[in-house]
């Protein structure tokens, strides 16, 4: 349940010159903890959504409504958003021996649109391309793999293979 957020009453200062200045507060409409210990662990999506890492999971909040995304096996260590906000990626940080996971999101059914298990343990930064066309993760490992990403849309239109 979301409650209604309260007016803040307006701040009133002294200014240099001796006068009173007022300056209106702002309306919190949403208030969310989060660590920080994931950089860019926050994202705001077009349409109202915002995006919180929880671990290995995902909290999509939008329209007063919330649901928890998974498809991770550790905790998620970076995630991007694609400029027009239609794709999310994220990898993981999982542990030495284990290949860690990237995921590309589309952010309008929260389904898979591709994945890859290639790095050595971590993901440590991920990014969508301008043109939304390739997904850059760099592990590790200090290796860049580059996954296109309109092969995959053409291959999986929803998600599953064509036959």
């Amino acid at each position: 349940m979301v409650k209604e957020a309260l007016t803040p009453p307006p701040i009133v200062e002294e200014t240099p010159s001796g006068g009173v200045a007022v300056t209106r507060q702002l309306k919190q409409s949403f208030i969310q903890g989060f660590t920080g210990s994931v950089i860019g662990g926050v994202v705001l999506i077009p349409g109202n959504q915002r995006v919180l890492v929880l671990g290995p999971s995902l909290h999509v909040q939008s329209n007063g409504e919330s649901r928890i995304i998974t498809g991770h096996n550790y905790p998620i260590s970076c995630l991007e958003s694609s400029p027009s906000g239609r794709y999310l990626a994220t990898g993981e940080d999982g542990t030495m021996g284990v290949k860690a996971k990237t995921i590309l999101w589309d952010t309008e059914s929260w389904t898979q649109v591709g994945c890859h298990q290639t790095h050595h343990a971590s993901v440590r930064a991920i990014a969508i391309s301008p043109a939304e066309s390739i997904m850059v993760s760099l592990g590790a490992e200090v290796r860049i793999y580059l996954e296109i990403v309109m092969p995959l849309l053409t291959r999986y239109p929803n998600g599953s293979a064509k036959t």
